[in-house]
């Protein structure tokens, strides 16, 4: 099965909708008037689904973590100034935190982890502010966030880089480190 280039179509006059033109067209492409679109093989096919999907999930965790700044933002909590990763481990103890009720900046400083301890006074600071039960609401996940919410592009569940097609059969373009991701 072939496939008529869409670019080449396009120069081509007449009306190319009915069954008639389909036809035609079909013709065009059987004597080479128009030149076949590429269309990849299935491994290819798969990564570039991968590769999308990626993209897209990165989008919405992006998203999911601005909404959830500015919600901080709005309660005066300035916990993206101190954390690096308002949904990394300690951001997210801090969060799940304010949802169930805690306003103490001691008690929601103590659930820090890792690196983030070492931060404590100014995680105190930052965490004086007013959030009111609108702000715990809206601060409350929507249903399959907490799926979406963990990913990013640290995680292994979306294979990425040089493992991404590895059991397709498909390698990557080599380049070297130097400029890498």
């Amino acid at each position: 099965m072939s496939r008529g280039n869409a670019q080449h179509i396009k120069n081509v006059p007449g009306r190319k909708t009915d069954v008639n033109d389909a036809a035609w067209i079909a013709d065009l492409l059987a004597h080479g008037l128009i030149s076949a679109s590429f269309v990849p093989p299935k491994p290819i096919q798969e990564l570039r689904d991968l590769t999308r999907t990626r993209k897209q999930l990165v989008r919405e965790v992006s998203q999911h973590s601005l909404r959830i700044q500015k919600t901080l933002e709005d309660a005066n909590i300035k916990l993206g100034s101190v954390l690096s990763d308002v949904l990394g481990q300690s951001g997210r103890a801090i969060l799940n935190a304010l949802i169930a009720g805690e306003s103490d900046p001691e008690r929601l400083a103590d659930l820090a982890r890792g690196n983030a301890r070492k931060k404590r006074a100014e995680l105190v600071q930052a965490l004086h502010g007013r959030a009111s039960a609108h702000h715990r609401r809206l601060l409350k996940p929507a249903p399959g966030a907490h799926r979406i919410a963990p990913t990013s592009s640290r995680d292994g569940g979306c294979r990425c880089g040089k493992n991404l097609g590895a059991d397709r059969g498909v390698r990557p373009p080599a380049h070297d480190d130097a400029g890498g991701e």
